[in-house]
């Protein structure tokens, strides 16, 4: 069965950000919050989208169903275990940021290949990067492919404390399938 991806943008005339943002996303690190967490962020976009359907805050409802169908943006990490001893990769994407260090969240080994299967290891189970990406290693690279559909992971970059150590090229590329896209806008006290 193929399979699709169904998107959600909630903008709120009435509320400010900070406001929003303590209502679905108490948690900065979401991915490693667990399912309470995911249950009252799933209860409060209900609330605001039920808040806007029945005229009760004004706003506007974006739905985009995209296809899955589509390629994904590749990126790589080339790395150099002679060079890597402390150093670290971050990724940051929509305000939130992951750090990995080395002799924390992974070891270098002894070779260059063995420094690319740990790294691996340690971004397919973080919390939040294995939601992001998949990992493939050959040799001393790493190629990271995006498991979110074309522009969704786009904004992610990938920075890294020595450049000798891992040699980074950012994420590019993919393909978008089809989309349908739906736009509603909402005033307070009226109902489409």
């Amino acid at each position: 069965m193929p399979a699709s991806w169904y998107i959600i943008a909630l903008k709120s005339d009435s509320k400010d950000a900070t406001y929003l943002q303590r209502q679905i996303l108490s948690a900065k690190t979401f991915g490693a919050a667990g399912k309470h967490t995911a249950r009252q962020a799933s209860a409060a976009v209900a609330n605001m989208i039920n808040g806007l359907v029945s005229g009760a805050q004004p706003g506007q409802v974006y739905l985009a169903a995209i296809s899955d169908a589509g390629t994904r943006s590749t990126g790589t990490i080339v790395c150099t275990q002679a060079n890597a001893a402390g150093d670290t990769i971050t990724w940051t994407y929509a305000g939130l940021t992951v750090v990995l260090t080395e002799g924390v969240d992974f070891v270098r080994g002894a070779s260059d290949a063995t420094l690319a299967t740990n790294l691996a290891a340690a971004i397919a189970s973080n919390q939040i990067l294995k939601g992001l990406f998949a990992t493939q290693v050959s040799t001393n690279t790493i190629t990271l492919t995006s498991k979110l559909p074309v522009g969704f992971v786009g904004h992610a970059t990938m920075t890294t404390s020595d450049a000798t150590a891992f040699v980074i090229t950012q994420l590019s590329g993919g393909t978008l399938a089809g989309a349908t896209i739906f736009l509603q806008n909402f005033e307070t006290g009226r109902t489409p």
